[in-house]
């Protein structure tokens, strides 16, 4: 490869560990491919947070026959591939005037026979979609492609985390004050609350080894915001069976907002709290790097004793 003239750069799975720790990176493929060789800059500026995952799903089976768990043929799927000018995986755009689900929907169709398709949304499915309703946005290509948002702190990165609040305003969740907030149910993946009367909920999911959360708004189940990481890191109660009345509910606004899910009455002190959180990395990276350079010195040391 060196004697096409281009540039290659060979890297270690130890060298990407290092400079993603360096960097303060969370482990993820993503940020695994920012931190590969040498060639990674002391600082990075993220101008996005918005990660387009792609994932090969092929371009169909030849197996027309699906089977039961004793190896008998079940169904019989159809031998044509288009149905009505439609393909399985198209992308598409559907305008329902009438019905349960009156809307705008975009998403992957699943094609029938009958006309009546089902539509993958990028959170959950809505069915019986009539064929005439959608139209082609992109054609299925094998590939499925997600983009989702992750909203995590970068100490370095401050183009970031000016740009989380700006997004999250625009969808104007604010929680004004305690007696505001009312949860209704908690789960280990998903909790159910009010504010002022309107419906939410928060989300865990889990694809692609990614994990993250959703916050929804009822009843069209539109996505807010979401964030990167576990409902535990923001519920966090004292044990499984802690009635609702006892849960902290000033922490757990705290935690949402600390990671740019709401706005809330808790904005300054999260700002504060951040303030004082960048002022102690700073220092333990200080303390890092200095007892860095005493083991090297302790090193050297030992080699010249070694000479002599």
């Amino acid at each position: 490869m060196t004697n096409t003239g281009l540039e290659v750069e060979c890297g270690t799975g130890a060298r990407t560990k290092m400079n993603r720790i360096k960097l303060n990176l969370p482990k993820d493929h993503h940020y695994d491919a920012v931190c590969i060789g040498k060639s990674t800059p002391e600082e990075i500026m993220f101008k996005t947070d918005n990660i387009l995952y792609i994932k090969a799903l092929g371009r169909g089976s030849y197996s027309r026959t699906t089977l039961n768990k004793y190896g008998f043929p079940r169904a019989y799927l159809p031998r044509q591939k288009y149905f009505f000018g439609f393909q399985s995986g198209d992308m598409v755009k559907a305008i329902v005037p009438k019905g349960k689900y009156k809307g705008t929907w975009f998403g992957s169709v699943a094609c029938r026979s009958n006309g009546s398709f089902n539509i993958n949304l990028k959170n959950g499915r809505i069915q019986g979609i009539n064929h005439k309703y959608c139209q082609t946005i992109q054609r299925f290509d094998g590939y499925k492609y997600i983009i989702k948002r992750r909203g995590m702190d970068l100490a370095h990165s401050p183009h970031l985390n000016e740009c989380l609040p700006v997004l999250n305003s625009v969808f104007n969740m604010y929680i004004p004050n305690r007696e505001s907030f009312k949860i209704t149910k908690i789960k280990p993946w998903v909790m159910y609350f009010s504010v002022d009367g309107e419906k939410y909920f928060l989300k865990e999911k889990d694809e692609d080894y990614e994990i993250w959360c959703d916050l929804y708004r009822k009843p069209d189940m539109e996505i807010i915001s979401s964030f990167g990481g576990h409902l535990s890191s923001i519920v966090v109660p004292k044990k499984e069976s802690t009635p609702y009345n006892q849960i902290n509910i000033d922490q757990i606004i705290f935690n949402m907002t600390w990671y740019e899910l709401v706005d809330s009455y808790m904005r300054e002190e999260v700002q504060k709290r951040k303030v004082i959180y960048k002022k102690c990395d700073k220092e333990i990276k200080k303390l890092s790097d200095s007892i860095l350079l005493l083991k090297n010195r302790q090193l050297n040391i030992m080699d010249i004793g070694v000479n002599v």
